[in-house]
Order: C-alpha cells, then structure tokens, then sequence
C-alpha cells in the first residue's frame, strides 16, 4: 500500500514538473513577446516622428515643379528620416508629391475642387485641364480638402509631399517562442505648404493698387478683382488687410483720385484708403460686400489724364507713378495703425503697372524717382514689425515692357539706349523693391519684360502680362498670398 502510494506521488510529481515547465515556458514566451511587442511600439513611434521631420524639413522646397527641386526634396526628406531614427535604410524611403486644395466653405463638394477658383495657384497640372477627371481626385473624412497625386518632374505644381517607410524590429526575447521579427508597419507623414488649412500663421498686410491712368479701364476691373481673389485665401481671425491706393485718394471719398497730387509725401494717412480690417468675410467665410475693404476696393476709380496733375511735376504734367511715398506709407501703416499687432509679420503686397517717374523735382533733389522707390522699400524691409524683424514686400509687374527704361538722371537705375535685355531695366527696379528678389527676365526669354519662369522661381517678385480677363493677375496674387503664409504643417492622409 504504501509502495503505491509512494510510486503514484513520484509520478505525480513528474507531471506537475513538466506542467509546471510548460507553464513557465509559456509564461516566458508570452513576456518575451509583450517586450518585443512593447519594443515594436516604440520603434513605430520613432518612425512616426522620423518620417514626420523628414516631410517637414522636405517641405522647404515646396511648392516643386521641377526635377532639380524635386530631387532635392526626396534627397533631403530621406537624409532626415534616416537620421532621425536607428536602423533605417535610405533605400526604405519613399517620397510622393501631391496636390492638396480646400474645399471652399459651404461650397456644393463636387467630384474635383474647381482649379480655377479660390487656391488653384497653391498647385495644379502642367497641362490646363489634366486633373478633369473625378477619378484622380480623393475628397477627405473631414469633407475640406482634396487630394491629387502630383508630379513635378512632369511640370505640375505640388504643394504636399509624403514621406513613407517601414522598418523590421529583430525580437531579443520572442524568438524562444519560434518568433524571430515584427515590423512597424508602414508608417507615413504628409506635409502641406500654404493654404492647407483654414487656418494660418497671423498677418497684417498692406495691399498696394495702381490705378494711374496707364492702366486702362479694363486693367482697373482686372486688379479689383484680383485684390478681392487675394481676400479669399486669407481669413479674418489671423489676417488683418489694409488698402492703399496710388494716386492717392481724396481725404473724404476714397474711391476718387485726389487733384493735385503733392510729391514726395510717404504719410499712411495721405496713402490709405482702408486701414487694417477684419470684416472682410462673412461668418460663414465669403466675401462679405457691406465691409468698407470690400467696397473701397470696388469702388476705386482709374485716375485720368490729364486732369490729375502733381505739383512741381516734370513734363508732361500728368505723370503721376510715384511708387516710392506709398511704399514707405504701407510700412509706416503696418507699424502705427491702431489695429497693426506687435510680433506679428508685415507684408506688403505692392502692384504697379508702370515705372516711377515721380517725386520728380530737380530744383528740390528729387531726379532719381526709381532709386528713390528702391530705398523707401529697402528701409521698409529693414523696418519690419515695430523695429522688431522684417517686413516682407511682394511686388507685381503688370503689363510692363522692358524696353522701357527708368527716368533716373543718375545713379544704378539711369535710363540709357541699350538694347532689349540689357540692364538697368525698370522692371530690375520694381524686382530690388521686392525682398531677396531677381528680375530674371532676359534678351533669350524676349517674353515683354516678364521671364517665363518668374513666378516659379520661389522670390518675391512676380509679373504677369496684361489680359483680357485678368484671370493671369488674380492668380499671381493668389498665389503671393498663399506663399506668405509661409506656414509649412503636417497633415492627415485619408
């Protein structure tokens, strides 16, 4: 009796040893793999945030349509990533460009955003018409923005690029449960330049219109409507807009041209036709008529000649371009209306259709109306926000010729004989007023003072041939106005 007994407690102990070795083998397999796992987890959050700085830091070349850039961008959007987290491979990167446009509020969402409205200048195909299709296009969770695979190596204007990779974590403890690897999975980070969001970096910004009397009435009605198309990328809570005008308007009713004009005089107040505003859109995000930017900029009426005359002005008496006093009266604006914010970025936004030929008054010093521009707009940049940074300046070249010289008596910009393409031109002038920028127009580009690819070379200084439509004006200010908000951010990918 006792002999069995003694036998079937030997066996038992046997079978409780080997459970209890299983169990432990389990036990340790199942905390080998929740280590791992947990190792697996940390190692997609390091790839997250790799990925991430890798798309951001890309996004400086943003918006790309060019090969070199776009070279560039993977080239540095792989360099980041893989430095920003241990093990991954270059060749584990993948980079894609793409088209990202807001759906405009309370808009009928259609099967594409219309390319013609509202940010289209933010991107877009080479080839007008490419993207017709409703098949290319991804409409968001959110209902807000729209998606296109873009490629700038073909032409096409891309303002987002995603950067994508995985990578396989070796396990330390798994493998004695016969599990040797996992992986992170694919991980990826969009960045969007611009108006990829409602949203943007706060502004106060100064906009400049000509309405001399070379512009025709046709060229009025093109610069309104493109003043009101540059109103749409902004929105209210960040953006504050003021209105100058060039003539500048009467003291009472701004739409008007006062008569005489009296150069130099660079005062805000002799300038201004609206201060900073925020009510130029509606709760609902139109333009909203009833404020006062809206309806000056309606209303500003082209100034005719001859019946605006300038004292002390050379002949013929009706010239009146004087780019230099409302340049420096934007910058003064920007820093003394009441409304203007401490800390936050100036921009000046300055259109002109022709070159400077005002202040002009030998006798009183003023016989370099060009230079006289340059540096009103050099000491404005130099300026910035309440003495503190710089002040941004766009400008615009409309319809200009680059036969035409500036009429400097002296100094850099002195008007000569020399032949089309040669330097000084007035439109290297209006591109000096401009920050950090370059007339890039030439003898080989023969395009009328405007070089082909003088709104894609990433500088302040843009130009645009006069048309029919306006259409070609009102797409250059949307497209200053987008590149101003300077704000590159990540996104989500739907």
């Amino acid at each position: 009796m006792g002999h069995r007994l003694t036998s079937r407690l030997a066996k038992n102990d046997g079978v409780v040893t080997i459970i209890v070795a299983l169990s432990l083998v389990v036990f340790l397999g199942i905390t080998a793999l929740v280590v791992d796992l947990g190792r697996t987890k940390h190692a997609r959050q390091q790839v997250q945030d790799a990925v991430d700085f890798g798309s951001l830091s890309a996004a400086s070349y943003l918006p790309v349509n060019n090969a070199v850039d776009a070279d560039a961008a993977k080239a540095l959007a792989a360099k980041i990533t893989t430095g920003s987290a241990f093990g991954l491979s270059p060749a584990a990167v993948t980079t894609s460009f793409f088209c990202v446009l807001l759906v405009p509020p309370n808009a009928l969402v259609g099967p594409r955003p219309d390319l013609g409205n509202d940010l289209a200048s933010a991107c877009g195909p080479a080839t007008t018409g490419a993207w017709d299709a409703a098949a290319g296009w991804v409409l968001s969770s959110t209902g807000k923005r729209m998606t296109h695979p873009c490629n700038p190596y073909a032409g096409d204007v891309c303002n987002a690029i995603k950067v994508q990779t995985s990578q396989t974590i070796n396990y330390l403890f798994a493998p004695a449960i016969g599990i040797t690897s996992g992986t992170t999975g694919s991980v990826q980070s969009v960045t969007c330049f611009g108006a990829c969001k409602r949203r943007g970096s706060p502004l106060d910004v100064a906009v400049v219109i000509d309405r001399t009397g070379s512009m025709s009435p046709q060229d009025v009605v093109n610069v309104k409507a493109a003043a009101i198309e540059l109103l749409k990328v902004y929105n209210t809570t960040d953006h504050r807009v003021s209105l100058l005008a060039l003539p500048y308007p009467q003291p009472i009713d701004k739409c008007k041209v006062a008569s005489p004009q009296n150069y130099a005089d660079p005062r805000p107040a002799t300038w201004r036709a609206v201060p900073l505003s925020i009510d130029y859109k509606t709760v609902a995000g139109a333009i909203d008529p009833a404020s006062a930017l809206v309806a000056t900029i309606n209303c500003l009426e082209r100034a005719t000649t001859p019946t605006i005359q300038v004292a002390g002005n050379r002949s013929p008496s009706q010239a009146h371009t004087n780019l230099g006093d409302p340049m420096a009266a934007a910058g003064d604006l920007l820093r003394q209306d009441p409304s203007a914010r401490i800390n936050v970025p100036d921009v000046i936004i300055f259109m002109t259709d022709g070159l400077a030929n005002q202040p002009w008054l030998p006798a009183g010093g003023f016989s370099q109306p060009c230079q006289y521009a340059v540096t009103r707009a050099t000491t404005v940049k130099d300026q910035g926000v309440d003495g503190n940074g710089k002040a941004e300046v766009y400008t615009v070249g409309y319809g200009l010729d680059a036969t035409t010289r500036c009429p400097d008596s002296s100094g850099t910009y002195k008007g000569n004989a020399a032949p089309y393409g040669a330097k000084p031109r007035g439109t290297t002038a209006l591109a000096d007023m401009a920050t950090n920028s370059t007339d890039n127009d030439n003898v080989v580009s023969n395009n009328g003072g405007c070089a082909l690819d003088e709104n894609t070379d990433g500088d302040h200084y843009f130009c645009t041939q006069s048309d029919g439509s306006g259409s070609t004006l009102a797409d250059v200010f949307k497209q200053i106005a987008i590149s101003s908000l300077k704000t590159a951010r990540l996104i989500d990918v739907d």
